[in-house]
């Protein structure tokens, strides 16, 4: 996320969203809203989004949060995105395809999220 993007408000009630996970980042002030976003979840996955927002009632966004590279294992069933700080990186955990989950990092809570472990 650049800070000169400008991107309207929306409002909680307004998010289409499933299995959402809220990453507070107290240093910034600032909630980190991620969750299935997929129209069709059951379909073709094309990543996860984060919404960021100050008072976890209106949130700006979504923002790309992870994509998959073309090679990415798995193509359907982007499901239920968690993330958590360790050890000054984040962490992403998600399950795709209903079989394997996936952990990522990045140094900024907002992403984007790569790949950085995939059980076999």
């Amino acid at each position: 996320m650049k800070e000169s993007e400008e991107m309207a408000m929306v409002a909680k009630k307004d998010l289409q969203i499933r299995d959402p996970f809220v990453l507070p980042v107290a240093e910034e002030g600032k909630y980190y809203l991620f969750g299935s976003t997929d129209k069709n979840i059951w379909g073709k996955g094309t990543g996860f989004d984060v919404y960021v927002g100050d008072d976890l009632e209106h949130w700006e966004g979504p923002y790309p949060a992870f994509r998959p590279d073309a090679d990415f294992y798995a193509e359907k069933n982007f499901w239920a995105p968690e993330f958590y700080a360790y050890k000054d990186r984040y962490y992403m955990f998600a399950t795709f395809r209903r079989k394997q989950s996936i952990a990522g990092h990045r140094g900024a809570g907002s992403g984007p999220f790569v790949r950085s472990f995939c059980p076999s």
